[in-house]
């Protein structure tokens, strides 16, 4: 019993850490031009010559997490 307790422990706390990973990405390679809350409106937004698109939108369209892989060359 206790180590099925133990692997359920391990395991949520490794999507836990993936969670907090992607955030901090996030935080520190789109947040600038997309904004905290990923509608468009980071701090350097304005000086873009086209305006970032809304990723709340994108995440709608596609009804699951964000496809990092397809944006990644």
């Amino acid at each position: 019993m206790m180590v099925a307790i133990t692997a359920l422990g391990s395991n949520y706390a490794a999507r836990a850490q993936d969670i907090d990973a992607g955030k901090t990405e996030y935080q520190s390679s789109c947040a600038t031009c997309h904004g905290v809350d990923g509608k468009g409106a980071g701090p350097i937004s304005p000086l873009l010559k086209v305006a970032p698109p809304d990723l709340t939108v994108l995440a709608k369209k596609i009804a699951t997490c964000f496809p990092l892989a397809a944006f990644i060359k």
